[in-house]
């Protein structure tokens, strides 16, 4: 190739490169919007399908929360809290700090006072019966576990565990097996 040719497509090069590097600069620092929001006139605003009917304030931080038999399970800080569906407080209980998930099991539950509430913890499982009382505890089956979150099944308790990128199998007929 002749040396004219060769200096005309490093000048052509350079000048794509330097154009698509200031068309990227522009395109971050710009204010435009890529998302659509609803504009001063209400149109193009999202209308939900759902009404909310209610709403009710608790005495601290809700870490996470379960509905059973017209019943909202709420973990807090350092205690369950029981309300019904209109937010009336119908008792509490205390458990130790840092609740992960929570989840009231049904399926062997025959009514209300003998359903077990289990609560997942970074590197535990304990389970309380509805009035407070601890009926059992599983620890994680590693020392590096991180538990993020879990569900049940009529036999069987299944949790994340962040750290070691796997799913746990406990079972619980047999307390502390695990898969």
């Amino acid at each position: 190739m002749n040396k004219p040719l060769k200096i005309g497509l490093n000048i052509l090069v350079f000048f794509l490169i330097v154009g698509f590097g200031y068309y990227m600069v522009h395109s971050m620092m710009s204010e435009e919007k890529t998302t659509q929001s609803g504009d001063e006139n209400g149109e193009n605003t999202f209308v939900s399908p759902y009404k909310k009917i209610n709403s009710f304030d608790v005495a601290s931080e809700i870490l996470c929360f379960d509905v059973y038999e017209n019943l909202i399970f709420v973990a807090l800080f350092d205690k369950v809290a029981i309300f019904d569906l209109s937010g009336k407080h119908q008792h509490d209980f205390k458990i130790e700090s840092n609740v992960r998930d929570i989840v009231v099991e049904t399926w062997h539950a025959a009514s209300l006072p003998t359903a077990t509430i289990y609560l997942l913890y970074p590197t535990r499982i304990a389970s309380y019966s509805f009035d407070g009382q601890k009926k059992g505890e599983w620890e994680a089956c590693s020392d590096n576990s991180d538990y993020c979150s879990f569900t049940t099944t009529k036999d069987y308790v299944f949790v994340t565990d962040a750290e070691n990128k796997n799913i746990v199998q406990y079972d619980t007929r047999r307390t502390g097996a695990f898969y």
